[in-house]
């Protein structure tokens, strides 16, 4: 069964990250479309929301970049979030390596 989506209330500590690729829907569709085998996930072609323990992901694609803004309710649960997306971004651009950094975004009250 899904989680329910964390209280976004509480989500206070953000970090983004932009990927360069001509690909950047589909592996938006593909990212969202595995992750909601576990969790909460609405997708379309240009953006995704998925709903983790640790926080929420949005996704947005145009035609050369797929954005990630990643918000957690802690520093330590920002960190598992990055790790689980770096790891699944690392798995679908096996055959395209991008450059994977993060920019902390801060805590928001």
């Amino acid at each position: 069964m899904n989680e329910l989506p964390p209280n976004t209330n509480t989500l206070q500590y953000q970090a983004s990250l932009d990927i360069t690729t001509p690909n950047a829907s589909v592996y938006l569709q593909r990212l969202c479309r595995h992750f909601s085998r576990k969790v909460n996930a609405e997708w379309d072609e240009t953006q995704g929301r998925v709903d983790f323990p640790v926080g929420r992901c949005l996704m947005q694609a145009d035609e050369s970049r797929l954005s990630f803004v990643c918000s957690s309710a802690d520093q330590d649960q920002l960190n598992i979030h990055k790790g689980i997306i770096e790891g699944h971004i690392a798995l679908i651009t096996k055959r395209e390596p991008v450059e994977v950094k993060w920019k902390e975004l801060g805590r928001f009250l």
